[in-house]
């Protein structure tokens, strides 16, 4: 080996050896006991606070293209970890303190385990009977967590956490005394989730004016915890929707994001309790829900319909808002004449079911012939003209659809001899599809759309 060789590589040596050196002495703590601190430090921060809210998003019902709201919890943890919170997820959990255990521990970044079971783990229970899943099926839950990642190091006033299965986001902001002394000893969120369920009740159709030309109209789902403002500009034109995850809290309702319509722009929704109303705040100002006694506006579904806005209209066996009586004789006919017919059937939903692309509509009835689900259907195309209007066309049916044709003429006549403009109709809590003829305009009828 020559002796320029020997002497780059003991130069290498030399240089390697000070960089270990130098990283060496970046940090007086080994990993460990930086590890060690930052959990001192979490544990600390949790249990020196008087309490916490916590507002969890499920993320883990994407794959069933299930989108739900969040759930706000308030919790109190001791240095025993031990944790006692409540929850908006229903009435008992909303006003029954529960304790459980909870423990910090480094996986692949600090984590709070939530080790016993909780109030944050009945909705990520995969029994559908204790989570009662909006996919209706065991195995799922709400696609949540119970055990989260601190996603910075430094505990703060404001914590950002990540689920470590599903993904969830949740966000733990301190609370006061006061706020605790609320939530858990005086049930403040049972409270605020009963006057928002009869508030929704005895107003049904809520809007606000946004700005000079725009109005909105919001539409709750109090199940999904989501709310939908519908956005209608001076001349009536739907100009836009917006869609936001809520959970309750205690003063009235918390968005995810901060919405911003028209002028305004607002994260909560606040209930006044002198007024029995909601409203919220921005920009200085006080902007009040209004309630009329029918529907504001509503919106063609040409276009609309079939697409990734809606494709479903479905009817209840119960009434809804804008059925006429002429729709309401009929279909009690079908139903009377299904009943007395040759198969004994109760009839349950109609749906209507669009598909765009290749212009279809099938008509599905349900019923039920003692404890079996029956289900008839007919086929359609449409076209749709200038105007609007849809016109459907019969290509086929089914099996049961062939054999209840008969019971089912008193609407059969109508779908397939009119011309029916298709609307979209909201209520405080639920959005309505709905049909109108053109030649008879006496009978029309709605359905839940989705």
């Amino acid at each position: 080996m020559s002796k320029y060789i020997l002497f780059y590589i003991l130069g290498l040596a030399v240089v390697f050896g000070s960089c270990t050196k130098e990283t060496d002495n970046l940090f007086d703590q080994t990993s460990d006991e930086r590890l060690s601190q930052t959990l001192s430090s979490f544990q600390q921060a949790l249990a020196q606070a008087p309490g916490w809210k916590v507002y969890v998003y499920p993320h883990g019902l994407q794959s069933e293209e299930i989108d739900v709201g969040g759930f706000t919890y308030f919790m109190k943890f001791t240095d025993a970890n031990r944790v006692s919170m409540v929850s908006d997820y229903d009435s008992v959990m909303s006003a029954t303190p529960k304790e459980s255990g909870y423990r910090l521990k480094a996986v692949q970044r600090p984590s709070i385990y939530f080790d016993t079971y909780s109030y944050l783990h009945i909705p990520a229970d995969p029994t559908f009977e204790v989570s009662t899943s909006p996919t209706f099926q065991q195995g799922f839950g709400w696609g949540t967590d119970f055990d989260y990642s601190f996603v910075k190091t430094t505990p703060g006033d404001t914590i950002i956490l990540k689920g470590n299965f599903n993904k969830s986001e949740a966000v733990m902001i301190k609370a006061t005394q006061v706020e605790i002394d609320s939530a858990f000893n005086k049930g403040r969120l049972k409270t605020i989730r009963n006057f928002t369920s009869n508030y929704l009740d005895k107003n049904k159709y809520l809007y606000f004016v946004a700005s000079s030309n725009l109005l909105s109209v919001p539409s709750f789902n109090l199940f999904l915890r989501k709310v939908v403002f519908y956005n209608f500009s001076a001349s009536g034109n739907l100009s836009s929707i917006i869609e936001t995850p809520f959970s309750y809290t205690l003063t009235g309702l918390h968005f995810k994001d901060t919405v911003t319509i028209g002028i305004y722009a607002f994260q909560d929704l606040l209930w006044d309790n002198v007024k029995q109303l909601y409203y919220f705040n921005s920009g200085g100002r006080r902007v009040e829900f209004a309630n009329e006694t029918s529907t504001i506006v509503s919106f063609s579904l040409a276009g609309m319909i079939g697409g990734t806005d809606y494709q479903v209209i479905s009817i209840p066996p119960q009434p809804l808002p804008n059925q006429s009586a002429t729709f309401t004789a009929k279909y009690n006919a079908v139903k009377a004449n299904l009943k007395s017919g040759p198969y004994n059937l109760d009839l349950t939903y109609t749906q209507f079911v669009f598909d765009a692309t290749n212009r279809t509509m099938n008509m599905n009835v349900y019923a039920y012939p003692g404890t079996n689900l029956l289900t008839a259907q007919y086929n359609y195309t449409y076209t749709v003209d200038n105007n609007g209007y849809f016109k459907f066309t019969r290509t086929g049916q089914n099996e049961y659809g062939r054999q209840v044709e008969g019971s089912m003429r008193e609407i059969l006549d109508y779908l397939e001899t009119d011309n029916f403009r298709l609307t979209g109709t909201l209520t405080s809590t639920i959005i309505l599809g709905q049909y109108t003829s053109k030649e008879r305009p006496d009978f029309f009828f709605s359905g839940n759309l989705f």
